[in-house]
């Protein structure tokens, strides 16, 4: 009686549903990132292409996410994830998804980030295995000295990314808050979501951010467009080194 019990359990399982506007999306991926089911990051994988495909130029705001949307990562000491401010723009990459993938595996990135004075990584857990799909996921520890109108400070990101049928999403986070030199600018929480889904030309890319941060003398406004400004630069600047490694 077990054998169709459990074909009757099978047929009766619901399709997964996944939100299918971006504020909402956004966070639904990041709070699913572990998901033992796959069918529930692929139901937001493939909400998400018709979205970027029609993107505003500016790209979105996004609301703050809630503790539970941050499932199994804690905010640093002393932070309410719903103070962050959230941002997300869309990126078309000429370059396929394997290329971007290179860019994963490099120790060193500070070549592909342009306000990074330095930028390196450590790998934590599928080094080997992750570029072939041999793996499911890729684990990083980032060390990283930022310099740019907004900050100079150093800090430790966490980054992890997954392979979703053919694309590839990572989760981006930083256990503790960090501060400038002077004492002045802080980055007292950032939670961050990309994609790159696989296109005939290429790949669109977006990349989704929820951040605390005070900069000196920095108003909110200057500090979401240079954060939207300093977010398409970053891609821009990956392609470009793309652009010389394939020479």
């Amino acid at each position: 009686m077990i054998f169709p019990l459990l074909l009757t359990l099978l047929a009766c399982k619901h399709p997964v549903e996944a939100p299918t506007e971006l504020d909402e999306l956004a966070i639904f991926l990041f709070r699913e990132f572990e998901t033992q089911d796959p069918e529930i990051l692929a139901a937001g994988v493939e909400n998400l292409r018709p979205l970027l495909e029609q993107a505003p130029d500016e790209g979105w705001s996004l609301s703050p996410p809630t503790i539970e949307d941050l499932a199994e990562l804690e905010p640093p000491a002393g932070r309410d994830p719903g103070d962050c401010g959230g941002l997300a723009v869309v990126y078309s990459s000429p370059h396929p998804v394997t290329d971007h993938v290179t860019i994963m595996l490099q120790a060193d990135l500070t070549p592909a980030s342009p306000t990074a004075e330095s930028y390196e990584r450590s790998f934590l857990e599928g080094q080997g295995c992750f570029e072939d799909g041999g793996c499911e996921f890729l684990r990083t520890e980032n060390a990283i000295f930022r310099s740019n109108l907004l900050m100079q400070m150093g800090f430790t990101l966490y980054e992890d990314y997954r392979w979703v049928d053919g694309a590839v999403l990572s989760r981006n986070w930083i256990a503790e808050s960090a501060h400038g030199d002077s004492d002045s600018n802080h980055l007292w929480q950032d939670w961050e979501l990309e994609a790159w889904l696989p296109t005939e030309d290429g790949v669109l890319r977006l990349w989704a951010m929820w951040t605390e941060a005070e900069y000196a003398g920095v108003s909110e406004e200057l500090a979401e467009v240079s954060g939207r400004a300093g977010l398409i630069s970053a891609m821009e600047a990956q392609d470009e080194w793309l652009d010389q490694s394939s020479r």
